[in-house]
């Protein structure tokens, strides 16, 4: 029981390692991101302001899918037409 909710944790904190990685290279080419950044790593910290930025570009990512968008330019958010 405890080795499954370990192994659960575990493979967790690897897809938001991820996530965190993946959204730190994005607020070199997106603003509205970056602006993010700094905002909470002002804040809070840059430790914090990793995961909020993860948690932001995911709340984007899952946007994205479910209102199945299709961009032109993701890094400006421009939607295709």
């Amino acid at each position: 029981m405890a080795r499954d909710l370990v192994r659960e944790y575990i493979s967790y904190l690897r897809v938001e390692k991820g996530l965190a990685k993946n959204s730190l290279s994005a607020i070199k080419k997106n603003e509205y991101l970056k602006k993010y950044y700094e905002q909470v790593k002002m804040r809070r910290g840059h430790g914090k302001a990793k995961i909020a930025l993860a948690r932001k570009y995911l709340g984007i990512i899952y946007s994205t899918l479910t209102n199945n968008w299709v961009f032109e330019d993701f890094n400006n958010f421009v939607l295709a037409e």
